[in-house]
């Protein structure tokens, strides 16, 4: 009998290997407290639900078989790596805004956090579009290494930089916190709610038996991280056919969340946003944010 053993070989392993990053790009550290309270002050309803702040970021790119403000190793089978790390103090989560790009063949570009784990990625020449722009979506985390890997006849060919990266003050997944825009009152809280919670205790869940009926209309329905000039906001939509039932991609949504041709591309949608478990009507379970 044969025995074949199998070695898992994990991302933080194969970074660890790779030369020392020399240095840390380091952001303006973050108040959440400050930034939370100033979200507070928006009283217009007009406005979606911000999470992230703007930075600009200069000189950082790769061009022409260079780059600037990342590292450069040849490896030993003769392929190339640029790395750029970047650290916010008290961020939640980075978004990364890329222009100028393009990827030739080979090329592979990837998000890692902290801990070495692939957050997202790798992006192909597949993400090359007219617009020209790369927009990975959110990483959880204060810090995030960004890596491009490409074969030497092809690295005179990649361009892109990043001059934008938006941190986080408010966390858009685990203990969500929906705070109430000050002088707004949303229908599904009360005079004295602190936290404002979409989901109603009599509220049915989606996933539970009663949705059957209606598999195609939830399915249809996305969060989306959207990227303007004043920073990065949540919103949702939805997919829509037309009357010629062509199956043509159409999003709706709606247009307080400030979509339009300049920010289309900054969009990144979420499908399946729903709870996993069918939660018992009028519990203390159901209603509490996901």
């Amino acid at each position: 009998m044969k025995i074949i053993l199998l070695v898992l070989i994990t991302s933080s392993q194969l970074l660890a290997k790779l030369p020392t990053l020399k240095t840390i790009h380091e952001l303006p550290a973050i108040d959440v407290a400050f930034e939370m309270n100033k979200s507070l002050q928006v009283t217009d309803k007009s406005q979606p639900l911000q999470f992230a702040i703007p930075t600009e970021v200069s000189d950082v790119f790769v061009k022409n078989g260079k780059g600037k403000g990342g590292q450069w190793d040849q490896l030993k089978d003769g392929s190339w790596i640029w790395r750029f790390e970047v650290y916010a103090e008290n961020a939640l989560s980075l978004d990364f805004g890329l222009f100028d790009f393009y990827l030739p063949p080979t090329a592979q570009l990837s998000f890692y956090d902290l801990r070495g784990e692939l957050v997202k990625g790798p992006f192909t020449d597949q993400k090359n579009k007219s617009h020209k722009q790369l927009w990975p979506g959110t990483i959880i985390g204060d810090n995030v290494t960004v890596e491009l890997r490409v074969a030497d006849k092809y690295k005179r060919f990649v361009s892109f930089s990043i001059k934008n990266i938006n941190r986080g003050f408010r966390s858009i997944w685990d203990g969500v916190e929906f705070i109430p825009k000050k002088g707004q009152q949303k229908f599904w809280t009360s005079d004295t709610d602190s936290v404002s919670i979409k989901s109603g205790s009599c509220n049915v869940d989606v996933v539970c038996d009663e949705g059957d009926g209606w598999r195609d209309q939830i399915r249809s329905v996305a969060r989306y991280t959207i990227t303007k000039s004043d920073g990065t906001f949540l919103c949702t939509g939805q997919m829509v056919n037309n009357s010629a039932n062509d199956g043509k991609p159409l999003f709706l949504t709606a247009n307080h969340c400030g979509f339009d041709s300049t920010t289309d591309a900054s969009i990144n949608i979420w499908w399946n946003y729903e709870s996993s478990e069918c939660r018992v009507v009028g519990s203390s379970a159901s209603g509490s944010p996901i």
